[in-house]
């Protein structure tokens, strides 16, 4: 009976410690649908045709760093950053042809700064500027202009 706890406690143990919790997923057909850690770690989606679907990493199961996604067609869907599962810094978002649909910055998964839209021939449509306002309230003595909620915008 010792024996048989003090096992159980090292399989415990070693399920706590572990530094990733892999998974892989099947489409009804038997290909890899995505694999990957989506805790703390790196994971890869793919269409059932097998085309690459999407890259990215996770932190504390949101997403984190660098993602590229992609169309079923193998052109690029879009590419960007995440912070904490929100999305920072430049974004470009694609056509299904591969032309560039708009581009622009984001701040605290806000667009935030010029946005420029172009059309399915790649020639410029329009540019819109959005500019984030960081809140000056103080609640609860947590201040804004540090850690603002996600309303306190525009």
């Amino acid at each position: 009976m010792k024996l048989i706890n003090t096992l159980l406690t090292i399989l415990f143990i070693s399920l706590l410690s572990s530094p990733s919790w892999s998974e892989t997923h099947y489409y009804k057909n038997g290909q890899i649908s995505d694999e990957g850690d989506y805790q703390d770690g790196a994971s890869v989606g793919y269409w059932s045709n097998g085309a690459l679907k999407y890259k990215g990493n996770w932190s504390n199961s949101k997403e984190t760093g660098f993602w590229v996604v992609y169309y079923k067609n193998g052109q690029l869907e879009f590419t960007g950053s995440y912070h904490l599962g929100g999305k920072v810094d430049a974004w470009v978002y694609y056509y299904d042809n591969g032309q560039i649909e708009r581009k622009g910055n984001y701040y605290r998964g806000m667009e935030d700064g010029a946005w420029d839209g172009y059309n399915e021939d790649g020639t410029i449509n329009k540019t819109t500027t959005k500019t984030y306002t960081r809140c000056t309230i103080l609640h609860r003595g947590m201040n804004m202009n540090t850690n603002p909620p996600p309303y306190c915008a525009y």
